[in-house]
């Protein structure tokens, strides 16, 4: 909410800033600027997780301030959502390029079967994703994986359950996302499924992003290894498939 300064306005984020809330934040900043605010102040005082809508919000923020000549400021940032900043090159404006690993040991599946492998199956409601991703990675730090590897991991995991619930389930009558998760000796692989209408991805094509939306799977591919989107082989609804490798 605006602070007592009419030319500068507080923007308090709340524990998550996912695209569940994004557009309201982006709405709130239109009035803002409407307003003729001259600072915008952004405390992530409490943030837990921002997926890619919530930078998209973020870089909306940075455009808008700049479009009015006005100043942009963020306090509070928790170390992880600043290891992210530094991960998708944020203060680059969200530029990214598909990567798409070359790595000898990613040109073929594994060889033996999964030393772990367990399915979840997503709660309908999108508020219960974080739940979801703790759990995995409360799994994922079992295996000893180093920090930063899960960390991306999940973060790549956030935007996939994003999509599934944003995209691939919009016109479904039930909702129904599962996440698998199998850990090799060389490997961890992250599957989310849903019954949606269907995406693949081939050949590296990725969609061009609107101004705040569209950064989600640009946002995959800078943090896993392999990034994999197809349509089911049966049914409807889309595979997103990414693999970690363990060192």
């Amino acid at each position: 909410m605006p602070s007592g300064n009419s030319k500068l306005a507080l923007i308090s984020i709340g524990r998550e800033l996912t695209f569940t809330n994004a557009q309201s934040y982006i709405d709130k900043a239109r009035k803002l600027a409407d307003a003729g605010h001259t600072k915008y102040v952004v405390d992530f005082s409490g943030t837990q997780y921002v997926d890619s809508s919530g930078y998209g919000f973020l870089l909306y923020l940075h455009k808008l301030a700049k479009r009015n000549d006005a100043k942009l400021q963020l306090i509070n940032v928790p170390n992880h959502i600043l290891r992210t900043f530094e991960v998708i090159r944020f203060s680059e404006g969200l530029n990214f390029e598909a990567k798409h690993s070359a790595e000898e040991e990613l040109s073929a599946q594994p060889a033996k079967a999964p030393l772990y492998l367990k399915t979840i199956k997503v709660p309908q409601d999108p508020s219960k994703m974080a739940q979801v991703r703790n759990q995995v990675r409360d799994i994922l730090d079992q295996f000893g994986l180093e920090e930063s590897r899960v960390f991306d991991l999940v973060l790549a995991l956030g935007e996939a359950l994003g999509n599934a619930f944003d995209h691939g389930c919009a016109l479904c009558g039930q909702t129904k996302i599962f996440v698998t998760l199998s850990a090799y000796d060389d490997r961890y692989v992250i599957e989310v499924s849903d019954n949606g209408k269907g995406l693949e991805i081939t050949d590296g094509f990725l969609p061009e992003p609107s101004e705040t939306r569209g950064r989600g799977i640009r946002m995959m591919y800078v943090l896993v290894d392999s990034v994999e989107i197809s349509k089911k082989p049966h049914g409807e609804g889309t595979v997103v498939k990414l693999v970690k490798l363990s060192q």
